[in-house]
């Protein structure tokens, strides 16, 4: 009896490393799998982002763009209008668009919202002189806010060209 079992020792110990090298190759073979998935899943989210991403901040060109024109070209007052109308796509968009973008569209429309109830209230010019300063700071936040969004986008400024003086 002691001779049986001394032979199935010494077969188990012949088949020892086979099981255990079949072992390592199914955990191996388990692991790269899982791995693999892992990171196709990790790219095709971050394929995902960039797409929204790309969406959101083209649109959000085009309305620092309209913007820019009503800054220069309406009253005040539209140029608010117009971004409390946009209010809900911005607070919608906000995790696709850029921090400095988004810091800057706030302050548009916080110191639009200052200046509109400014020119409510006051007249003079001493009033004049103020809004004059915060129509100022408002293009240089649009204008700052459309650089930033194209800097995303790897688009370069669109550069206007005037008459040279003579």
């Amino acid at each position: 009896m002691t001779q049986y079992w001394a032979e199935i020792l010494k077969m188990f110990a012949e088949i020892l490393p086979v099981l255990i090298g079949g072992l390592c190759a199914i955990a191996g073979s388990f692991l790269s799998t899982w791995y693999l998935v892992k990171k196709a899943r990790n790219i095709r989210m971050e394929e995902t982002i960039a797409e929204k991403q790309v969406e959101i901040c083209r649109e959000a060109l085009s309305a620092i763009g309209y913007l820019r024109s009503l800054l220069l070209q309406g009253t005040l007052k539209d140029s608010l209008d117009f971004m409390l109308k946009h209010d809900k796509w911005f607070w919608d968009s906000r995790a696709f668009l850029p921090h400095k973008f988004l810091d800057n569209w706030l302050s548009i429309k916080l110191n639009l919202q200052k200046v509109v109830r400014t020119q409510k209230n006051r007249t003079g010019e001493n009033a004049v002189e103020k809004v004059d300063k915060y129509e100022e700071f408002i293009n240089k936040l649009a204008c700052d806010a459309e650089t930033e969004i194209l800097s995303v986008l790897s688009l370069p400024p669109i550069t206007i060209h005037h008459l040279p003086k003579t």
